[in-house]
Formats: structure tokens, C-alpha cells, sequence
């Protein structure tokens, strides 16, 4: 079980690179979306030119209304639903934490591709810092890392002590909807597998 429970947070800690962490949800009936077109097989490959793919399935979701779920290959199944607010979609994903948090990124599709965004925390525009603001942020953004190779969770910063934002959900979308165009930093690829 202990064996079990440190591959689940190495796998949560590899998925939170570059999301937007929040304690509040971002989803809400009128700006949630359904789409059938995503469900199937895909390659996922993290856009930071590890040349690692894995095999993940997307299917509708066995315990949430209008929801999805990342099947990985070691067996995490993780919860998330789709979100357009204005010219913008995002993934919502629910964090498997004891603390509630959600990850958001942006995304866009095409092509049977996938591709996930984060903003980065090293712009410093006027714009970047006017959008954090907006969010509330509560701790250290600097602890948003995957562990490096050789690293330990005992050594990093759980999930539960990173950065998150505290807005409600209505600020966060209000947020998202006004600066979606600062998540233009590409974290994972989805091809799809006929």
C-alpha cells in the first residue's frame, strides 16, 4: 500500500508541471462543456522534449455528471471536466488530495491532437502580474516543480503546500476569461491511437 501510495504522488507530482493550482473549482453547469470527439486512446508526451510517451485513454467519467477521466498506464485515473470561457477552453482537473485542489490548464484541439497550456510564472508583464493578483495566490509559486531525477517526495514540497489560488469560482473564471491568452506555454501533447 505505502509502495502504492508513492507512485500515485510521483504520478499527481509529474501532472501538476505548470497548471494552474486552485482550491476552487473552475467548472460550473453553464460554462461546462461536453464534447464525445475526445474520447479514446492517445499518446501523451510532455512538451518539454522528453522524448517518453505514455499510453492514456480519455473516457466519459463513471462518477461525475458531464466529466472525463485520464485513464495513465500504472492505473491513476484522474477526474476532469472541459470549461469555454469566452474565446477560451480549459481542463478542470480535481486533484485526488485531501485538500480538494484543482488543476487547470488551457487547451486547444485539433486533428486528433491535444495540446495542454500553463501560464508561465516567470512572465513579469504588467498584464501577468494584474491576472495573479486576480487569483489570489496563497504560497510559494517557486514550489510548482516536478522532483528532479534523484529526488524524493520526502525532499519536495507535497501538493498540498504548493501555490494555489485562492478566488472563488466565478473570480476564477472572470480571471481565466480575460487572461487566457497568458497560458501559451505548451506542457503536454496528445496525439490520438486508431
Amino acid at each position: 500500500m505505502k509502495n502504492l501510495s508513492l507512485k500515485f504522488a510521483l504520478v499527481l507530482s509529474s501532472l501538476l508541471a505548470g497548471c494552474q493550482l486552485t482550491g476552487s473549482p473552475l467548472w460550473t453547469r453553464d460554462v461546462g462543456e461536453v464534447r464525445s470527439d475526445i474520447l479514446g486512446n492517445y499518446t501523451m508526451r510532455k512538451a518539454s522534449g522528453d522524448s517518453k510517451a505514455e499510453l492514456v485513454i480519455i473516457r466519459k467519467s463513471s462518477s461525475q455528471a458531464n466529466g472525463y477521466e485520464l485513464v495513465r498506464a500504472e492505473g491513476a485515473v484522474l477526474q476532469f471536466s472541459l470549461v469555454k470561457l469566452g474565446d477560451w477552453r480549459f481542463v478542470d482537473m480535481t486533484m485526488p488530495t485531501k485538500d480538494g485542489l484543482h488543476a487547470v490548464w488551457r487547451y486547444s484541439e485539433s486533428d486528433g491532437q491535444i495540446v495542454l497550456y500553463s501560464s508561465t510564472k516567470l512572465d513579469t508583464s504588467s498584464r501577468a502580474m494584474q491576472y495573479r493578483q486576480t487569483l489570489k495566490i496563497e504560497g510559494d509559486e517557486s514550489l510548482i516543480r516536478v522532483p528532479r531525477a534523484g529526488e524524493t517526495l520526502a525532499n519536495t514540497k507535497p501538493p498540498g503546500a504548493q501555490a494555489r489560488a485562492t478566488a472563488t469560482t466565478s473570480e476564477l473564471q472572470n480571471s481565466l476569461r480575460k487572461y487566457g491568452d497568458l497560458f501559451n506555454q505548451v506542457v503536454y501533447e496528445f496525439a490520438r491511437r486508431n
